[in-house]
């Protein structure tokens, strides 16, 4: 499929509002118990790729020799959305959807350490300004009301982790596969503790867990889409619009204000982000005269 950079913008800009969707309904749920939100968020994803697979003949559980990395990706992905959705509950949409987008910046750390994927300078500066964005949205004191947002922060960290597992994965798996394995497993997982601490959802709750499964579908759909139009690398950065999407949608529904701390921690690392994507796209074209200049 040729590239179509402007078309793999639009479809990155709405699988951003889709994500940011997928939080203001999961948000809007209200109380819910967090393992029944997990359960009822992964288990459309199961019906709906599970058809899929099974029409195009693909694997469910994939190949035996990567079940382990399967089983760990799942188990990390698990947290990640279960602590994404504790924090969501309790913080700003704006600041609980800006940690959980802090992943990227895990995602380079770990795959350096674990991957030995090389790390440049300037990631290394882009790194340590989000971190110190994320910093003043979670405003660190010896005070309760700072867990929310360290348990927010550590969905960055149980996300990150799972797309390094994800990376190594590359080649080896569908990506279809890969998904279902871990909406199957969320589901198997959240399933004990949603029966026993299970509430009786209102119309409202239902309509709001029906649209935080619809919308993380769909996010998945757009993303995926994007990817297929461009390289990621040039188009992931738009990716980031699910903050300000967010910010969007607790202001106009929520009534939500963030504070001038968490608005600077926002720029800053949405900044580290679009620096990040600067850099890089002026080194890979470096890189590419050179070897243009060799050859000559």
């Amino acid at each position: 499929m040729p590239d179509s950079k402007p078309r793999a913008i639009v479809l990155m800009l709405i699988s951003s509002a889709s994500f940011a969707l997928m939080q203001f309904f999961a948000k809007y749920a209200g109380a819910l118990p967090v393992a029944q939100k997990v359960f009822f968020r992964n288990l459309l994803g199961v019906l709906v790729l599970g058809t899929v697979l099974a029409l195009r003949g693909g694997s469910f559980l994939g190949a035996r020799e990567n079940r382990s990395r399967l089983l760990l990706r799942s188990a990390l992905g698990t947290l990640g959305v279960a602590t994404n959705l504790y924090a969501l509950t309790r913080m700003h949409l704006a600041d609980s959807t800006m940690l959980n987008r802090f992943s990227p910046f895990v995602v380079m750390v770990l795959a350096a350490l674990v991957l030995k994927e090389p790390i440049r300078r300037h990631h290394v500066g882009a790194i340590l300004a989000a971190f110190a964005g994320v910093l003043l949205v979670i405003k660190p004191s010896f005070s309760l009301d700072t867990v929310p947002a360290l348990v927010g922060f550590s969905s960055a960290l149980f996300a990150g982790s799972a797309y390094v597992v994800v990376r190594s994965l590359k080649g080896r798996e569908d990506p279809l596969t890969i998904v279902f394995f871990f909406s199957l497993f969320s589901c198997l997982a959240a399933a004990p503790v949603t029966l026993v601490q299970y509430a009786t959802p209102t119309t409202v709750q239902w309509l709001s867990l029906l649209g935080f499964g619809v919308f993380a579908l769909g996010g998945q759909f757009f993303i995926t889409s994007a990817y297929r139009y461009a390289p990621a690398g040039e188009v992931s950065v738009y990716g980031y619009a699910t903050v300000i999407f967010s910010a969007l949608l607790g202001a106009v529904f929520l009534g939500e204000r963030p504070d001038w701390l968490s608005v600077t921690g926002i720029i800053l690392v949405i900044g580290s982000a679009l620096y990040l994507y600067r850099a890089d796209r002026v080194q890979t074209a470096q890189s590419r005269a050179l070897r243009q200049k060799e050859k000559a």
